[in-house]
């Protein structure tokens, strides 16, 4: 028996079923996450190199203060697709150079010229972030880093170079209130190749870190400026020299970067 609806109801008439067309939808992102992201980093970055030898004189090089030029990017290629893994899956690359370095050569004492850069093209993979307050990701990436002095090398002596290609992978972790945001990055970094010191052969025992610290603040949808420093380490041995079976030289080379970076995303 069908029961009729009383005059004027709207509602669906009592057994009847009715079709919900919003039924089983899920809700719509709190978010939408970036396609594509842009950041420029003015930076202002040190270098303290420390070679410490069991049986002969200690070496230690270091630069005042360095104004650096860079920037960083993310694609994500397939963001706008209907769902699934690949469309948290970027394409991540940097550049950063020094506009001009004045030095003191450790052993003579006399200026030197110097040129340092890096850059970097690598992957990411975004695992929170596209709903809430929290974001986390994780990154791999090929890296060479170098830092190369003008003066030709003098036979006989030990030069702190670095000319480092490297091969990173690390986390990154954001957690947002409102506009404000405090983001933290760390990495280990595994050296491929690592260049001669002069007259100095590295080891292949070697390692890296790089961990970094900031905060950020949203100035519009797409646009935000953030403020970190990074810390970058990488720990080698050096061979004995010719003649002598001591123990190898243990290398430090460190750089601490501040930055005041500003970043567009769409």
């Amino acid at each position: 028996m069908q029961v009729t609806p009383p005059p004027g109801a709207t509602g669906p008439a009592p057994g009847e079923r009715h079709f919900d067309a919003t039924a089983g939808v899920p809700p719509p992102d709190a978010k939408p996450s970036p396609t594509v992201s842009l950041r420029l980093e003015p930076s202002w970055g040190y270098r303290r190199f420390s070679d410490t030898e069991p049986s002969s004189t200690n070496k230690r090089f270091g630069t005042p203060g360095v104004f650096l030029v860079g920037a960083r990017a993310e694609l994500y290629p397939l963001a706008s697709g209907s769902g699934g893994i690949l469309r948290d899956v970027g394409l991540t690359g940097s550049y950063f150079r020094a506009v001009a370095i004045s030095v003191t050569d450790f052993d003579t004492d006399t200026p030197v010229g110097a040129t340092w850069y890096s850059y970097s093209a690598g992957i990411r993979l975004r695992l929170l972030g596209r709903t809430g307050s929290f974001a986390l990701g994780l990154s791999g990436a090929y890296e060479r880093w170098s830092f190369t002095f003008d003066s030709p090398a003098t036979p006989g002596r030990e030069i702190p170079t670095a000319d480092y290609k490297l091969a990173g992978g690390g986390i990154d972790a954001r957690q947002s209130f409102g506009r404000f945001s405090l983001f933290a990055e760390a990495a280990y970094l595994q050296p491929l190749s690592v260049a001669s010191l002069g007259d100095r052969n590295p080891q292949k025992r070697a390692y890296g870190a790089r961990g970094a610290l900031g905060v950020a603040f949203r100035v519009t949808g797409g646009m935000e400026i953030d403020a970190h420093a990074t810390y970058t380490l990488v720990r080698l041995s050096l061979e004995p020299l010719a003649g002598r079976a001591d123990e190898p030289g243990r290398v430090f080379d460190q750089y601490l970067v501040s930055t005041l970076g500003l970043r567009f995303s769409l």
